[in-house]
């Protein structure tokens, strides 16, 4: 009311915009070539064992990463950005994250989503945690939302379970 808001939104409407961050431009770069994902066979299955866990992945797909924490994706699902990281556009990340604080399944799974966020700032919460009995322990299951390396969107699910040696989790990411 003192006349000087008018001034002011003129001000700011004269400022550059903000620069993109790393994450965005590398998004922006791998949207140029998108290569589709191919749906993994049903058939066929291979064991994994990861140290600390095992489970099943689709035999067309391979494993990236060490014995207590691995990505599992086909070759296509991997995309290499101009600076030489690689961004997961379909597939799975399988590790265990150790809270900050002992505290229950419930709060340390929001912990993770907090960490996550923080390394993928376009990761948004789409679903409230959902309990979830896996191999008869207490979990959970959470949804989310980015920016995939193909463009657009993705859609990742989020899933925890307490151990004595942390929170044990798999984030399933694929192209919305």
């Amino acid at each position: 009311e003192t006349g000087d808001f008018n001034r002011s939104k003129t001000l700011v409407a004269q400022l550059p915009p903000p620069k993109k961050t790393e994450q965005q431009q590398e998004v922006a770069a791998v949207a140029a070539n998108p290569v589709a994902p191919q749906a993994p066979s049903a058939a066929a299955f291979a064991r994994m064992n990861g140290g600390t866990f095992s489970f099943e992945r689709p035999q067309s797909w391979e494993a990236f990463g060490g014995r207590d924490s691995l990505t599992i994706a086909p070759r296509q699902g991997l995309v290499q950005t101009r600076n030489g990281g690689v961004l997961i556009g379909y597939g799975a990340v399988i590790s265990r994250y150790e809270p900050r604080y002992r505290s229950d399944l419930l709060n340390a799974s929001w912990e993770l989503v907090q960490q996550l966020q923080e390394t993928n700032p376009s990761l948004k919460l789409t679903q409230s945690p959902q309990q979830r009995q896996i191999d008869g322990s207490p979990g959970l299951m959470v949804g989310l939302t980015g920016a995939s390396p193909y463009g657009g969107a993705e859609r990742d699910i989020l899933l925890t379970v307490q151990r004595p040696d942390g929170l044990f989790y798999m984030v399933f990411v694929g192209p919305e």
